[in-house]
C-alpha cells in the first residue's frame, strides 16, 4: 500500500503539497516557503483548477501562482477583482496571497 501526504500551514497548501511526491511520499511546506511554493506552482496544479479553467487562465496570461498574484494585486485591486470575477465567477477570485 502506498500513501502520499502533504503538511503545511493551511488546507490549501497541504493539498498542493500532497500532489508533489506521488505515489509514495511526504512533502512539507514550511511557513517561510509558502509564498515561493505557490508562486512557482503551475496554475493547472492548483486544487480545483481543471483543464478548461487552466486554458482560460493561460489565455489571460496566467500560467503560475506568481502570475495570479500579480493579476490580483495590481494597483487597482477592485478592478482586478472585477476582472477575475467576470472571467471565473465569484468562486474564481482566489485569496491565496491575502
Amino acid at each position: 500500500m502506498t500513501a502520499t501526504a502533504g503538511v503545511s500551514i493551511n488546507k490549501f497548501l497541504a493539498k498542493m503539497a500532497s500532489g508533489q511526491n506521488k505515489p509514495n511520499g511526504l512533502t512539507v511546506i514550511l511557513p517561510e516557503e509558502a509564498i515561493a511554493f505557490v508562486e512557482e506552482l503551475p496554475i493547472e496544479k492548483f486544487h480545483g483548477i481543471g483543464e478548461v479553467t487552466a486554458a482560460k487562465m493561460h489565455s489571460l496570461g496566467i500560467h503560475t501562482g506568481a502570475d495570479l498574484k500579480e493579476r490580483s494585486s495590481k494597483k487597482l485591486p477592485k478592478a482586478s477583482l472585477l476582472e477575475l470575477t467576470h472571467h471565473f465567477g465569484k468562486a474564481g477570485y482566489c485569496k491565496v496571497f491575502h
